[in-house]
């Protein structure tokens, strides 16, 4: 590297040896037969979490809506569905249920950021200094430099190479030849891997603001509740903290998953019955505990 193509070097990395150079300064590329391979481990490896989360989900979140995930309020709403998803909110072993349920999601998001730092561990093992030879290539690439993506990219795939057979000679004895390889699939593999680069980086950003976000949600419950309150069209703060049993994450996590999938109006109308109802509750357990002290 370094030299001028065509000033006895054929193309980048090609041509005889120089001075004192040595076979440990040569290059060699050993991955080809493992790039099919260690793409189908990369998309394995990334589809992990959303697997596990369909897995445990089971489409709860689907039954309970149903179909009132649409723009318009569904034919099918009435006052008795929505007591039944009242009633299904409010049954005591859900409670620990819905708790579980928020805790499974958040493993799943703290899995997404493990796998993408499994992802660049891997593609930094199989291919040497991935990380900052192909970021000088996304960066030409993006600013439409063809000379430097073209040397950024020749050390990890070269399209011209130079290759060394042995074969036997008349009498046995090894002999060494040289050759010109045309690596034709780098053009693609090249590109490929750019892509790749600049998605898991991608990942890797939005991820980590991700768990972040998700973490100061779970340990502050005036941030949860400021959510909610935001997805409720107008509900009092104090109901919104009634209803989630003072901003209890289960709770808090079904009902905010319900208010991304179901219709903003059908979501008004369910948490009104369910501040009602707790409502109810709680005036009903005063009256009982009144009636007994006199008593």
């Amino acid at each position: 590297m370094g030299r001028t193509i065509g000033q006895r070097i054929a193309a980048l990395g090609v041509g005889e040896a120089f001075g004192a150079e040595t076979d440990s300064d040569r290059i060699y590329q050993r991955y080809y037969q493992w790039i099919t391979f260690v793409l189908l481990l990369l998309a394995v490896l990334l589809h992990i979490p959303t697997f596990l989360w369909k897995l445990w989900e089971g489409g709860r979140m689907k039954t309970v809506c149903k179909d009132f995930g649409s723009p318009m309020v569904s034919p099918n709403w009435n006052g008795v569905e929505s007591i039944r998803i009242v009633k299904y909110l409010r049954q005591r072993n859900y409670k620990t249920l819905h708790r579980v349920y928020a805790y499974r999601f958040l493993f799943c998001e703290i899995l997404n950021f493990i796998t993408v730092i499994g992802t660049i561990w891997i593609l930094g093992l199989i291919f040497e200094d991935f990380w900052i030879e192909y970021g000088k290539a996304v960066k030409a690439m993006l600013s439409m430099d063809t000379t430097a993506w073209a040397t950024s990219t020749s050390r990890m795939f070269p399209k011209l190479a130079k290759c060394v057979y042995h074969t036997f000679g008349s009498s046995g004895t090894v002999q060494k030849f040289d050759a010109l390889c045309l690596l034709s699939l780098n053009i693609i593999n090249e590109k490929i891997f750019a892509i790749l680069w600049l998605w898991v980086v991608f990942l890797f950003i939005t991820s980590a603001i991700n768990i972040f976000y998700k973490i100061a949600i779970f340990f502050c419950t005036q941030i949860r509740m400021r959510i909610l309150y935001s997805q409720s069209c107008g509900e009092k703060y104090g109901a919104i903290r009634l209803i989630t049993n003072n901003g209890d994450f289960g709770q808090w996590f079904f009902l905010y998953q319900m208010s991304r999938n179901i219709n903003p109006v059908i979501f008004h109308e369910i948490l009104r019955d369910l501040i009602k109802y707790d409502q109810e509750n709680v005036l009903y357990e005063k009256n009982h505990d009144d009636t007994e002290e006199t008593i």
